[in-house]
């Protein structure tokens, strides 16, 4: 009997959170785990229905997520897994006001990512909407609970006019130049834990 012959392919399709999981595995008895490859199509997941976005005190998030996800090899932390999501309708409310901002708006919202062990890589999370339009990149440690995992990102966001005239009212003077805010954009680094989050501006 040959490798191929001792491989097999099963379908899977789950519900979470109002949308739809589908996808593929190849299963191998070769294998500690049994599983070779396992790929993921997502569908109108409702980001404000998922618990672990509902824990969190200091936002709430609402939108539309899909995209796919690929795992190869076995499971952690040999295996790797690797995605490209969207979310439509992005709608950040903080529950604490930020310079004066309470809510953020986005048309779309794309991240590319991969996980080895509880190394979780973002290659890009990319963001445009009417207020403001960036680029997010790092790693996240991640730990549990989940609110304990340690970002380190970087990243940058240019407001567009509206948000930046209510910036130059808010940011006190010194923190950033606001003379080059609105063309460069704001250069800024997130540390801490995804519970406690530092956020620091250059």
């Amino acid at each position: 009997m040959t490798l191929l012959q001792k491989k097999k392919q099963v379908q899977f399709q789950a519900r979470l959170a109002e949308g739809t999981i589908k996808g593929r595995a190849t299963l191998a008895s070769a294998s500690p785990s049994g599983l070779l490859r396992a790929e993921a199509d997502l569908s109108q997941i409702n980001l404000d229905q998922l618990d672990a976005i509902k824990a969190n005190a200091r936002f709430t998030l609402s939108g539309s997520l899909k995209g796919q996800m690929t795992h190869d090899g076995d499971r952690a932390p040999t295996g790797v897994t690797s995605g490209l999501l969207t979310v439509s309708e992005l709608r950040i409310a903080l529950k604490a006001p930020f310079f004066g901002i309470t809510e953020l708006v986005m048309d779309q919202t794309d991240a590319e990512f991969s996980v080895s062990g509880q190394n979780l890589r973002l290659k890009a999370l990319a963001f445009d909407g009417p207020m403001v339009e960036g680029k997010i990149t790092g790693t996240i440690e991640l730990k549990h609970p989940f609110e304990q995992s340690r970002l380190n990102l970087t990243g940058n966001a240019k407001p567009r006019p509206e948000l930046f005239a209510r910036l130059q009212e808010t940011i006190p003077q010194g923190i950033v130049n606001t003379r080059t805010l609105g063309t460069r954009g704001l250069t800024f680094r997130v540390r801490g834990s995804i519970g406690s989050p530092d956020v620091s501006m250059r």
